[in-house]
């Protein structure tokens, strides 16, 4: 017997019982005409869309939590993409992060197992992520990119500073509330540090050389993924491009030297772009802890605001 499915017309506030309806279709609402869209149940969820998608396929779906009554985000593994151990990671970093509470973290509500799916259900986070955002030529100016970059490491400092690992830093865990708010999200690669790399596996683009290794990482492996990910969403460029699978991107970590940030975007501080190369150092031992990485996001980001200045000063005063 299929569980019973009902929904509210957003316009004429009518309620509707849709259970026999085609998932993910569109109707007319019987009383005013507005579209509705046709949900799906998932354990106690109503799946309503897709709104994205990981670089294995993993689909994340935009929900409603009829408890709660609020809208959130899950991410849905289907039996037979993931093993025990996997699962058992998969569950583990989701706990850990439900136990997390921070301004720069999508917050976690719920995780488990239905019907051999693994789902992790987290806040929805209303515009997006910041790798779609890059594609779409909607980022913020870069005194505004760095803002952003602040709260986000922020977050990680968290949970560094709490003895973890988020295990998958990239642009498109990096989200953005209605408000302006950004926070890193998916944790379902995070674990207590150190950890072995034996569930579900980082962006190669990202992916630091330890976690490519395979041995255990602590958090100077953040540190190197947020240092991909800002020279990424800085320069419009990767770090290390077109590594297909873990062997080639290994070795280009371990044997080539990015090109120096700067050299992709001119208002980066000479500073700043050193900094970044320390980031993307092959030894975890060379790299700075997470802390550092903030306070030097905060240093450039004052550069950039005070070279802004300069430059609106001589524009109104010549």
């Amino acid at each position: 017997m299929s569980k019973e499915i009902k929904i509210s017309c957003r316009n004429c506030h009518g309620y509707f019982d849709v259970s026999d309806l085609e998932p993910f279709s569109r109707i007319p609402c019987p009383e005013c005409g507005t579209m509705l869209r046709i949900p799906k149940a998932f354990e106690r969820y109503l799946l309503e869309k897709i709104c994205g998608r990981e670089e294995d396929g993993t689909p994340v779906y935009r929900a409603i939590d009829p408890l709660l009554a609020r809208r959130v985000a899950v991410k849905i593994i289907r039996a037979g993409n993931y093993e025990e151990a996997q699962s058992r990671r998969f569950l583990a970093g989701a706990k850990a992060a439900a136990g997390l509470s921070h301004a720069g973290l999508v917050p976690v509500y719920d995780c488990g197992i239905w019907e051999g799916d693994l789902f992790l259900v987290m806040r929805f986070m209303e515009n997006g992520d910041f790798a779609r955002m890059q594609e779409k030529e909607e980022l913020p100016s870069y005194e505004g990119l760095m803002e952003w970059l602040i709260a986000i490491g922020g977050g990680l400092e968290f949970i560094n500073g709490n003895h973890m690992v988020h295990g998958d830093v990239r642009p498109s865990n990096m989200m953005l509330t209605s408000s302006g708010e950004a926070r890193i999200g998916h944790f379902d690669c995070m674990a207590r540090s150190p950890v072995t790399a034996d569930g579900r596996s980082p962006s190669l683009n990202f992916a630091s050389p330890d976690r490519l290794q395979g041995k255990p990482v602590g958090p100077k492996s953040d540190v190197f993924s947020f240092g991909a990910s800002i020279y990424k969403l800085v320069s419009g460029y990767l770090p290390f491009p077109g590594a297909q699978f873990e062997a080639s991107a290994l070795k280009m970590r371990l044997s080539e030297t990015p090109v120096p940030i700067r050299e992709r975007r001119k208002e980066i501080s000479r500073d700043f772009s050193k900094f970044i190369a320390v980031m993307l150092d092959p030894k975890p031992e060379n790299r700075p802890d997470m802390k550092e990485v903030v306070a030097a996001l905060k240093a450039e980001r004052e550069r950039a605001e005070a070279r802004s200045g300069s430059i609106l000063h001589r524009i109104f005063h010549h």
